[in-house]
């Protein structure tokens, strides 16, 4: 019966699909299409069950002469998130996206494809590899517009804030523009 009981239960850890809100974007090459491939690569791991609309706007943290485009995807998956991760990452190399070493903490370069875990459910991870929920995502106004599309109450689990609120009081400047019809 305990052999049972346990066979049950690492078969519920199994089969649990967590809810994940992640965010593509780019500035290099035909980012529409680089989005695309990258759903098509991540389609074993990760079901999308919503997408926000396209959204343009100038690059954050850095200087460059290319407009970014970013989406969010509402996603099911039945990986950890470390493992998430790591697909995610092989993802974005496939499609060429080149990690340079970073002079300085927080520098950033153009790219073809960035895709940012911004949530998963409310949980709270904080490990070396990685950090739930994105520490940077209440500063960056164009996470948050998309975001807010997606789900204005949900409740950052850390902030204790909405998304809806924490766009309201997000000081950065750099706003993106909905983009109509993409």
């Amino acid at each position: 019966m305990l052999l049972f009981s346990n066979i049950k239960y690492l078969f519920r850890l199994i089969s649990t699909k967590r809810e994940a809100h992640l965010l593509l974007g780019g500035n290099l090459g035909h980012v529409r299409e680089t989005f695309s491939k990258a759903e098509a690569l991540l389609a074993d791991s990760l079901q999308i069950s919503r997408k926000s609309s396209f959204y343009e706007s100038e690059a954050w943290g850095m200087e460059s002469e290319n407009l970014f485009l970013n989406q969010v995807w509402v996603v099911e998956t039945h990986l950890e998130p470390e493992a998430l991760l790591s697909k995610i990452l092989a993802v974005e190399s496939a499609l060429g996206r080149e990690r340079a070493k970073a002079p300085m903490e927080g520098y950033y370069i153009d790219r073809t494809l960035d895709i940012d875990i911004l949530f998963i459910q409310d949980m709270v991870l904080d490990s070396d590899k990685l950090v739930i929920p994105h520490p940077k995502l209440h500063l960056r106004a164009f996470t948050l517009q998309a975001l807010v599309e997606m789900d204005p109450n949900m409740i950052h689990p850390i902030l204790r804030k909405s998304i809806h609120n924490l766009l309201e009081n997000c000081t950065d400047n750099v706003r993106a523009r909905k983009l109509i019809g993409g």
